[in-house]
């Protein structure tokens, strides 16, 4: 896996916080991922191979809103939960609600929301409904 898979995640999750985000609740079911997507997935890219320029600071405030969601994102979280307590390791361990992927699998069906949503979808609904934003 290379680093635009963190790219996408981590700069999603940066970029819809700066833009901001809704503030109607929608629901998504959890996805769930085959052995044969972790294993296309790969591991996660070292920090270091993160590049310098506007990219790579994209990536790492989106990193830094991720694993200290409070601090750095205060005006859309109304608790003390990081992003990180849920999506363990940055959201990139296996089976523990990963980020990895992620963009791949929307737009995707919500049974609670009886219609599809896309990713910015379920980061808003993350904000509101799990961080009490």
């Amino acid at each position: 896996m290379n680093i635009c898979v963190m790219v996408m995640a981590w700069g999603t999750c940066a970029a819809l916080l700066v833009v901001g985000c809704s503030r109607h609740p929608k629901t998504a079911v959890k996805p769930t991922y085959s052995q044969a997507q972790l294993a296309e997935w790969g591991s996660p890219p070292d920090l270091d191979t993160i590049p310098p320029g506007p990219t790579g600071d994209s990536v790492r405030l989106g990193r830094h809103i991720f694993d200290e969601t409070p601090k750095y994102a205060s005006a859309y979280v109304g608790n003390k939960l990081n992003c990180n307590d849920c999506h363990i390791q940055s959201g990139t361990m296996p089976k523990a609600s990963p980020m990895v992927g992620l963009p791949g699998i929307f737009p995707l069906y919500s049974k609670r929301a009886k219609r599809v949503i896309s990713l910015k979808d379920r980061l808003n609904e993350c904000f509101v409904r799990s961080e009490n934003g």
